[in-house]
């Protein structure tokens, strides 16, 4: 997504902030026009003690769907000595029927073994309401459920 590849390459920004926006048309119809279109807006700031990151996202539903999803993505990177905590929160909501929307809690923790090698732990959290049934990795729930879990893993660079 736009916000993972800002945020990983954040060490290739030269000034402390960024700003990146993004349009994309997926999909056409019988006449060749976009049946989505959608478009995002990614900021990232380093303050050194902190990266605050914050992502808006628009989705167009031309005929037969016709409905527009907006959400939000905002976090923060603490790094502390080796380590790193990692907080962010999301939102995404449809303008259809019951106004289906997913909220997302997630929490993290990286221990760098060195420049190239580090342990992480992430626990996440969705909810869903009006009818929402997203889960987490791409899962699907039942109506208004949601669903919890956790990445634990070792990253090597090459």
């Amino acid at each position: 997504s736009l916000l993972d590849r800002l945020i990983n390459n954040s060490h290739q920004i030269l000034m402390n902030g960024a700003l990146v926006d993004e349009q994309v048309q997926i999909g056409v119809d019988a006449m060749g026009n976009p049946t989505v279109k959608s478009t995002s807006v990614a900021a990232l700031y380093n303050a050194g003690v902190v990266r605050l990151f914050s992502a808006y996202l628009r989705d167009a539903n031309a005929a037969p769907a016709n409905f527009t999803g907006k959400g939000y993505t905002l976090g923060a990177i603490v790094p502390v000595g080796a380590h790193e905590v990692k907080l962010s929160l999301s939102k995404y909501g449809r303008d259809t029927g019951l106004k289906p929307e997913t909220k997302k809690t997630a929490v993290g923790y990286v221990h760098n073994l060195s420049k190239r090698t580090a342990l992480y732990a992430t626990y996440a959290r969705v909810t869903n309401s009006g009818g929402a049934t997203t889960g987490l990795n791409g899962a699907v729930t039942a109506a208004n459920n949601g669903s919890s879990g956790y990445d634990l893993g070792i990253r090597h660079n090459f």
